[in-house]
């Protein structure tokens, strides 16, 4: 039994690094697919994204950016998978939180108000209508 968890955790991790590779090509319609395939990924296996510990973001770039170009109501599957991600990976935890929150500074507007991905995200989960606030 442990022999087949090891084969199938094995190909997952094949299979993530496949993911990594779609993520970063330049097809919109497969990165959306690849995403939602990553939402049903253990997190054991999530490891592969950033390849070999060598701490490539590169994937996780792809799916900020995806996220940036994206209507509001295609933002709840990239937030999950990055939700995951960062849950089972420290190191794109980190990432994360630089590249979405950076430091306020000195605060002239809400964030709410901002322009930017943080802004966005903020308005996305403060809205009575929404389901990512869920």
């Amino acid at each position: 039994v442990d022999g087949d968890e090891e084969i199938d955790e094995e190909l997952l991790r094949r299979f993530v690094d496949r993911i990594r590779s779609v993520l970063v090509s330049d097809v919109r319609e497969t990165k959306e697919h690849a995403v939602n395939a990553l939402i049903n990924m253990p997190g054991s296996v999530l490891s592969a994204l950033i390849q070999n510990e060598a701490c490539d973001m590169t994937a996780v770039k792809a799916i900020i950016d995806l996220m940036e170009s994206s209507p509001d109501q295609e933002l709840v599957p990239m937030l999950m998978a990055l939700g995951k991600c960062a849950k089972s990976i420290q190191v794109i935890r980190k990432y994360l939180r630089a590249q979405i929150l950076p430091r306020l500074g000195r605060v002239l507007r809400k964030p709410e108000e901002s322009p930017g991905l943080k802004g966005r995200l903020i308005r996305l989960m403060t809205s009575a209508s929404s389901n990512a606030s869920a």
